[in-house]
């Protein structure tokens, strides 16, 4: 079972898109989408409602906004829930800026490895249409996290990822509701660094190319804020290195 998990927030205009396109790229697999409605004031849950008839949706509803960071814990708790050894769980985002079709790479690497990023700085990787702020501090984030962690990837940022089941089974297990402590965006270093440390160390990157171009809707990074938040991150990172 390949278990997609789509932390959702305003995203009604992109679902609308993603969804059919993950349909169209699993239809010959057995797949669950959990997708986690964090609170959204928009069409979000009308439109994963009306999807449930068409595609596989397990739909969690947050009824106020928590953020990121309970959203993807509360989406990957239902697919440890539903979940059993030799499962794979896929995190991407439900902006449309993830192409599902790189699932099928993905999962053909997971056979031999632990962890699979999608990333944008391997060969036939690449981003378009991102704003050159944002490509700027991916590049620095990903140069400290590297350093401070060990983890011998080069896309340590991208959220769009493919973990064995068991590895997110473990995190929680370990840690409990305490595997997630992050708040922004940096929610996803976190949970890469976190299982890695715990054992999941075939690490492996798949190229992707990922088209901002795509995504219906302002961008909800605050930049202030998300830079503090990496700052922050950088010596838990190496607390957690050396403290497992």
């Amino acid at each position: 079972m390949i278990f997609i998990v789509l932390p959702c927030y305003n995203e009604g205009s992109n679902l609308v898109k993603l969804i059919p396109k993950i349909g169209a790229a699993l239809e010959d697999m057995e797949y669950i989408i959990i997708a986690v409605n964090d609170g959204s004031v928009d069409d979000t849950a009308s439109v994963l409602s009306n999807m449930e008839a068409s595609y596989p949706l397990r739909i969690v509803t947050h009824e106020k906004n928590r953020g990121l960071q309970a959203a993807l814990r509360s989406g990957l708790l239902e697919a440890v829930r539903l979940g059993r050894e030799g499962d794979v769980v896929v995190t991407m985002d439900a902006d449309d800026t993830h192409d599902p079709r790189f699932i099928h790479q993905m999962l053909e690497s997971i056979q031999s490895h632990d962890i699979v990023i999608a990333s944008r700085y391997v060969p036939g990787g690449a981003q378009l249409n991102v704003p050159s702020h944002r490509v700027f501090l991916s590049r620095a984030v990903n140069i400290l996290v590297r350093l401070l962690s060990g983890i011998p990837a080069r896309d340590l940022t991208s959220g769009y990822r493919a973990y064995r089941w068991e590895c997110i089974k473990g995190l929680f297990e370990r840690y409990g509701e305490g595997a997630i402590t992050s708040h922004g965006f940096e929610v996803s270093v976190e949970l890469l660094v976190r299982t890695y440390i715990l054992g999941c160390k075939r690490v492996a990157e798949v190229p992707l190319v990922l088209d901002y171009g795509l995504k219906e809707g302002e961008s909800k990074m605050n930049l202030k804020k998300t830079i503090w938040r990496y700052i922050k991150i950088m010596p838990k990172i190496v607390l957690w290195r050396f403290s497992a």
